[in-house]
């Protein structure tokens, strides 16, 4: 693989398998003196790190990505981030930045209502969830949250 591109996609698909170790191979073939699509790569790192266990590092990764371009996916994966450590607040503001860029997209919608799902903040909840049901009602999220509104008894 010779292009930035090809070697992030692979570098992902090892991480959405669990398997860092042949992720890492890939991100090293990146020549960061050279990166053309900053944020998708330095996201990629950031999953890395966080896949390995070292959450210093991937914060930072993350916070690059956000520095070279504010993207849905970069404020998402550290919003993801935060979320996983406890940080909800800091997950809230990112999210909700994401949704002042494209407050119609499936993943900010889906992302802030499992955010606001997590909470247990149901009133919150469910408007998002409406939303993306009524823009994308075969979308696999919509059944998702469903779901599982269903199971926790909310509306």
């Amino acid at each position: 693989f010779k292009d930035e591109r090809s070697i992030v996609l692979m570098a992902q698909n090892y991480l959405m398998l669990h398997q860092p170790k042949d992720a890492h191979e890939y991100l090293m073939m990146l020549n960061k003196e050279r990166i053309v699509d900053g944020s998708s790569a330095e996201g990629v790192f950031g999953k890395y790190y966080e896949e390995i266990g070292d959450d210093e590092k991937a914060e930072k990764a993350y916070l690059k990505s956000l520095a070279f371009e504010k993207t849905i996916p970069s404020l998402i994966n550290l919003s993801q981030f935060y979320e996983k450590k406890g940080e909800t607040q800091k997950a809230l503001g990112l999210l909700q930045e994401a949704m002042s860029i494209d407050p119609d997209s499936d993943d900010v919608l889906y992302y802030h209502c499992l955010h606001y799902l997590d909470q247990r903040q149901y009133e919150k909840a469910y408007p998002l969830y409406l939303k993306l049901s009524n823009l994308y009602p075969k979308h696999r999220f919509v059944q998702f949250i469903s779901n599982r509104l269903k199971a926790e008894g909310a509306k």
